[in-house]
C-alpha cells in the first residue's frame, strides 16, 4: 500500500488563510514564510523560530507565521507557547484545517487527550464544511511526529474508509527517500477477517485489524511482517502503544521477519 499524496515537505507547506477571515489578520510576504518553512524542513527549528519572530514583530497576527512558529515551538519542546499560538489562530480565524491539525499534534505531545480528541472532531468538521475543494477532498491528516535523531517519523490518520479493506493509521519517514516505502500500518482486510472467522476466534460481525510492517526492498517487491492482531478496531492510544514497541525493538513479529522500522527508536 502506497501512501496517499505527497510525503515530501508535508510538515511545513504554506497554510492558506480561510475565506472570510478578518482583513485585520495581515500576512507577511510569501518569501519570508517560505524561508522559515525551508529552515523547518531542514530541521533547524531554532533558526526558523528566530526568522518567524521577526515576521511576527512586523505582522503579529499573521496566521501562517503563527502556525509555523507553533510548529517550531513544538519541535523545540516549548509546548505551552506552541499551544497558545495555535489556539490564537483558531479563536480568531475559525475553522482552519492546518490549525486544528497543529493543535492535535501539540495536545498529543502534552498528553491532553480530551482536547486532542475535541480538535480531531473539529478538524473533521473543517474538512466537511470547507469551501476549498482541496480541503474537502482530504482523507487524512498528520496526527503526530516521532523524532528520530534529526529526522522524524510521521503518523498519518486516515479518517475515510471504503469497504472492508482500509488503512486507519500509517507511520513512515518524513522523507520517503530515507528508506523507500518502509511503513508501519494498522489495517483491516476481508481476507484476514474471514480466515479468523473460520477459526471461531473472531466474534460474528467483528473486523480483524492487524499491525503490519511493510517494506519494499526493491521495486515491485513487498515484504510484510505482522506484529499484532486486534479484534475490532483499536483506539489510537492502543495502536500507538503497540507501534512504539515495534519502533523501540521491544515487540517481535508474529509472522515474517523484522523490517526496516523495527527498533529505529532504540536509544
Amino acid at each position: 500500500m502506497r501512501s496517499h499524496g505527497s510525503r515530501r515537505s508535508i510538515l511545513f507547506s504554506l497554510c492558506a488563510l480561510p475565506l472570510g477571515a478578518s482583513a485585520a489578520w495581515a500576512q507577511a510576504t510569501p518569501a519570508a514564510e517560505e524561508h522559515a518553512g525551508a529552515l523547518l524542513d531542514a530541521g533547524d527549528a531554532a533558526g526558523a523560530l528566530a526568522a518567524l519572530e521577526q515576521i511576527l514583530a512586523r505582522t503579529p497576527n499573521d496566521p501562517n507565521a503563527l502556525l509555523y512558529s507553533a510548529r517550531a515551538l513544538l519541535l523545540l519542546g516549548r509546548l505551552p507557547e506552541a499551544r497558545a499560538r495555535a489556539e490564537k489562530v483558531i479563536t480568531e480565524v475559525g475553522s482552519f484545517f492546518v490549525a486544528w491539525e497543529t493543535l492535535i499534534q501539540i495536545t498529543q505531545a502534552q498528553g491532553d487527550k480530551a482536547r486532542r480528541d475535541e480538535a480531531i472532531e473539529e478538524l473533521k468538521l473543517s474538512v466537511s464544511t470547507a469551501v476549498d475543494q482541496s480541503i474537502r477532498a482530504k482523507g487524512s491528516y498528520v496526527r503526530e511526529y516521532l523524532p528520530v535523531g534529526k529526522d522524524a517519523l510521521v503518523v498519518w490518520h486516515y479518517f475515510t474508509r471504503s469497504g472492508t479493506d482500509f488503512v486507519r493509521y500509517e507511520i513512515a519517514w518524513r522523507d520517503p527517500d530515507r528508506s523507500g516505502d518502509s511503513k508501519l500500518v494498522l489495517k483491516t482486510d476481508e481476507e484476514t477477517t474471514e480466515q479468523w472467522s473460520e477459526t471461531a476466534l473472531l466474534p460474528p460481525d467483528a473486523a480483524l485489524f492487524h499491525l503490519d510492517l511493510v517494506d519494499t526492498p526493491r521495486p515491485g517487491e513487498t515484504k510484510t511482517s505482522i506484529y499484532a492482531y486486534f479484534v475490532g478496531e483499536p483506539d489510537y492510544d492502543t495502536f500507538r502503544a503497540r507501534a512504539m514497541q515495534v519502533l523501540h525493538g521491544e515487540l517481535k513479529p508474529q509472522s515474517g521477519t523484522p523490517g526496516g522500522l523495527d527498533g529505529v527508536m532504540k536509544p
